[in-house]
């Protein structure tokens, strides 16, 4: 296995990021070039230029087409497993994180041996104002907070900045690559809680997610309402039955902007319709995300 400051793996999924490429990697303050591995989704532009001129020893995946979030990371997390790693920071390419914030989240991890997901306070800028997706998300009923290790439980946190022990990934498995972008990381959620372990936010530790802030992200695409109601229809925490019904019950609270999406009645009908012509293969991965082990990845003996 790695040694205490090797022991972690950051893996960065990049789609035409040469304007963050410096700050993912230079902003991550201690951190070693060769402790990083960024998958790149055939971007267009430079990124993958500056990555192998400037920064040498970062580990770096080309792929030439783009898999999307999900099955991306899954390369880096089946890279990492099969070379010893006890810990996977998964970063977005508008973040960054140091050296002392990720051992921060480890310690936690350590502490905490429920822990599935650990992620740091995120903030929006280095004035310290949080991120405000991750502000609500922090803000919802039922958080928990775990004072003597400072740390919340909370329902959801996006990956923006996700520490997965190797444990959880090894029980739990990747992300289901029925995703390629949105989505992914609720269902992986839901399959964290299924497997009996928890979601935290490291109170102690700090990350930075620059993207930009607008306090009412609106969905309008009937494609992203399809993964909505796929995740919901997929949730393997629920029954089947009951899980279907609060799909249709979920697009009927849409329609009726009991919940605020900017769809119109057209658009969910047209996601329904998506949904179901995806039936087989939707309950396919929902068998797929209820089994205990290293599911959607590709490894070798890693127990080695």
């Amino acid at each position: 296995m790695k040694s205490s400051r090797n022991n972690y793996l950051i893996i960065v999924v990049t789609y035409n990021a040469e304007h963050w490429v410096d700050t993912f990697i230079q902003e991550s303050g201690g951190v070693p070039q060769y402790n990083f591995i960024v998958v790149d989704n055939a971007s267009t532009d430079k990124t993958t230029d500056i990555i192998s001129l400037k920064y040498p020893k970062v580990k770096l995946i080309k792929l030439n087409e783009n898999l999307g979030f999900g099955r991306a990371n899954n390369l880096g997390i089946e890279y990492g497993l099969n070379n010893g790693y006890e810990y996977f920071l998964l970063l977005n390419q508008d973040a960054s994180i140091s050296h002392s914030n990720v051992i921060k989240l480890i310690q936690f991890s350590k502490h905490t041996l429920d822990a599935g997901i650990v992620s740091p306070m995120q903030l929006a800028n280095r004035n310290g104002d949080l991120e405000i997706g991750f502000a609500k998300y922090l803000t919802r009923k039922g958080n928990k907070e775990i004072g003597k290790i400072g740390g919340i439980e909370v329902s959801f946190v996006n990956a923006a900045i996700w520490l997965i022990p190797r444990n959880t990934l090894l029980k739990v498995g990747g992300f289901d690559p029925f995703y390629d972008h949105y989505g992914e990381d609720s269902d992986y959620v839901n399959r964290v809680v299924y497997h009996g372990l928890k979601v935290y936010v490291c109170s102690d530790s700090f990350g930075y997610h620059y993207r930009k802030q607008i306090k009412n992200r609106k969905k309008s695409s009937d494609i992203w309402l399809a993964r909505y109601l796929v995740t919901i229809l997929k949730n393997v925490r629920y029954n089947p039955i009951y899980a279907y019904m609060k799909m249709y019950y979920r697009s009927y609270q849409i329609i009726t902007n009991k919940r605020k999406h900017s769809v119109s009645f057209i658009q969910v009908v047209t996601a329904l319709r998506r949904v179901h012509n995806a039936l087989p293969k939707v309950m396919k991965q929902r068998y797929m995300s209820s089994k205990t082990g290293h599911t959607y990845l590709n490894l070798g003996d890693v127990n080695k």
